[in-house]
């Protein structure tokens, strides 16, 4: 049998897009939906347009704060609880 040699950056399902597939298309529209629900259960589809822009603001602030980048790195959220857990350790100075 023959050995073939495969290029390291071959993704091996569809992608719109680096990163984002059907999977993560499929989890979006979920989102949508979800948040399309929640925000008519809410009544704020006839709310004043300040009331409008805040809840979403807050939800995207939520989701800028939770969610992760395409490419693997941390979150904003992570990068903060990974700075406090840095902030919180002893430190040890030397004199040269």
């Amino acid at each position: 049998m023959r050995e073939y040699l495969v290029p390291a950056n071959v993704v091996t399902h569809f992608e719109f897009f680096v990163g984002f597939g059907w999977t993560e298309m499929g989890i979006t529209l979920l989102g949508i939906t979800a948040g399309g629900v929640l925000f008519a259960a809410l009544g704020v589809v006839h709310a004043p347009v300040v009331v409008r822009l805040v809840v979403w603001a807050t939800c995207g602030a939520v989701a800028f704060l939770c969610t992760r980048k395409v490419d693997g790195t941390f979150s904003l959220l992570d990068y903060l609880r990974l700075w406090r857990r840095w902030a919180s350790r002893p430190r040890e100075y030397w004199l040269w």
